[in-house]
């Protein structure tokens, strides 16, 4: 087994990007012509059919959002989207901008637009260019403070605006927008509140995890639009996702099941938002039968005994696999979700889908993930400023021994991209250090006359987007919080996994994320091809003890 050195993946096929987004809202009006039938057998026929409507109303009245069988041949379209960062070279893989996603949703949109926020800075540098700070590395200087016109123009903050104008647009023209977003965080609620100054059809509900777990945030980012088409991914409500941040995500289009399911989740989130003035009297003091630690959690969680968890509050959907047609190809489509106390029936939790994307790897075959902080031991337990148990740091490997496995077990090249940034976490990196070494030993000093060394392998490397030591101080190039890879996104020989979560424990257990996974091949190539861009780059990406 190799931990060194890289192999190389022979496939560098681009995938073809769906064009004719101008059709995304265009119909079909067939008419049937008459058979000739006999007027006794049309009316038997009208009576079966009304028969049937009234059964399949009695059922819709009984079950709204119930997803049925498996759709049959249900033609779906979906695209990878992606952020690259401006002043960068060698990353963009020619897949569609999130900025012109954003804006194809919005400015199409007919009837609705529901997203979820972790914040707001899409039009801030408007305002905070004029604030005095004299503190740079203060919480309370905006991170795109003291930037002229010029510059600011420079780093693409007009992307933002442009976003920010096309939801006051779509407001004023009478568009329901429903948002639910994490209390104060960027520029508190002053965007959201200018959106909902032009209509009373903008509602906002903010959710506070900490309340409920004494951590996490409303981390998932999700639009769904007209019930029809929808996002997934990683880019906040912020210009510097548009411009200077790597994201990854999935634009999707006419896909109804899909879509119908993402309005279920964010109906879940909505709902969850609607009872935070309850969560005193709704939160339990128990000990974490897996962790061992003493925990708040919402009193119907699955962590409770049955005979003592309270009645649960709100609807939770039920959620299968979807088989559909997506993009041409019979595909399975899953949305995964967390935190496991706002999934339904038959949902697999965040975090368990991404140990089964990477445990999908054949034998021989790749797992590839690309995340901004992958730590197998918790730093968010507790949110600043909320109090808490003295709580001690604790191990959690789940995603780490799937990979350790993938390599060691299928003799999967295992390949883990992490982002090296101005905010990231050097114990982190020494763990993963660490690990690398015992990868080595477990597959190659303890190989023998009995036993060949591993077939796999199992890599990491570090990120690098340039400008990311230059987001402080009076001197810096570019605004705090930027000049980072920020996609979240596994890929494997059988599944892709594009999601909004770090891979740390509290993200799949205090705070809410969202996955798209499919099996798609066209997927599978086209995020593989993103991976490896980045992966191979000679200036961006080394080895992570470098």
């Amino acid at each position: 087994m190799n931990v060194n050195q890289v192999s190389v993946v022979p496939n560098d096929d681009s995938v073809e990007v769906i064009e004719n987004r101008s059709l995304l809202y265009d119909g079909e009006d067939g008419k049937r012509k008459g058979n000739g039938l006999s007027t006794a057998y049309k009316l038997a026929a009208l009576f079966c059919v009304l028969v049937s409507a009234a059964v399949a109303t009695v059922l819709v009245v009984m079950y709204p959002h119930s997803q049925g069988g498996p759709a049959v041949n249900e033609a779906c379209s979906a695209e990878i989207v992606e952020s690259i960062p401006f002043n960068t070279t060698g990353l963009a893989s020619g897949a569609l901008s999130t900025y012109d996603a954003f804006m194809t949703l919005i400015d199409n949109a007919q009837e609705s637009i529901d997203l979820t926020a972790l914040y707001w800075t899409l039009d801030s540098p408007a305002r905070n260019a004029a604030k005095n700070c004299t503190d740079y590395y203060s919480p309370d200087c905006p991170d795109d403070a003291h930037f002229n016109k010029t510059q600011l123009e420079a780093l693409g903050v007009y992307q933002g605006h442009n976003v920010f104008v096309a939801l006051k647009r779509a407001a004023s023209r009478g568009i329901k927008i429903r948002i639910v977003q994490s209390p104060g965080l960027g520029n508190g609620f002053e965007e959201p509140e200018a959106l909902q100054a032009l209509s009373d059809k903008v509602q906002i509900r903010t959710m506070d995890f900490s309340k409920w777990y004494r951590s996490g945030i409303m981390h998932a980012k999700v639009w769904v639009v007209d019930g029809k088409h929808g996002y997934v991914g990683s880019a906040n409500m912020d210009w510097r996702s548009l411009t200077q941040t790597r994201e990854t995500g999935v634009f999707i289009h006419s896909c109804e099941p899909v879509i119908r399911d993402m309005a279920n989740i964010f109906d879940s989130f909505w709902e969850f938002a609607s009872l935070e003035g309850h969560a005193a009297e709704m939160t339990r003091n128990i000990i974490d039968p897996h962790l061992q630690i003493k925990r708040i959690v919402p009193c119907w969680s699955h962590l409770i005994d049955e005979d003592k968890r309270c009645k649960h509050p709100f609807t939770m959907f039920e959620a299968r696999t979807m088989p559909v047609k997506l993009n041409g190809l019979s595909s399975n489509v899953r949305l995964s979700l967390s935190p496991p106390e706002i999934c339904g029936r038959d949902r697999v939790t965040d975090g368990n889908m991404l140990v089964e994307t990477i445990e999908s790897a054949s034998s021989n075959g790749f797992v590839y993930v690309s995340v901004m902080d992958f730590q197998p031991v918790t730093r968010f337990l507790c949110r600043e400023g909320v109090t808490c148990p003295p709580y001690e740091q604790f191990y959690w490997p789940s995603l780490l021994h799937a990979l350790l496995g993938a390599a060691t077990g299928k003799g999967a090249d295992v390949r883990l991209l992490v982002s090296k940034w101005w905010y990231d976490s050097e114990d982190a990196q020494d763990v993963l250090q660490k690990y690398l070494e015992y990868a080595d030993i477990v597959c190659n000093s303890n190989a023998s006359e009995f036993r060949a060394p591993c077939k796999g392998s199992f890599e990491v490397r570090l990120i690098e987007i340039p400008g990311w030591y230059s987001v402080q101080g009076p001197d810096r190039l570019y605004a705090g919080h930027s000049r980072v890879s920020h996609s979240k996104f596994i890929v494997s020989d059988k599944l892709v996994n594009i999601g909004t979560s770090n891979m740390e424990w509290s993200y799949f257990h205090s705070t809410a994320g969202v996955s798209f996974n499919s099996d798609n091949q066209a997927m599978i190539d086209q995020v593989k091809h993103m991976f490896e861009l980045a992966w191979n780059h000679p200036n961006y990406t080394h080895p992570i003890w470098w």
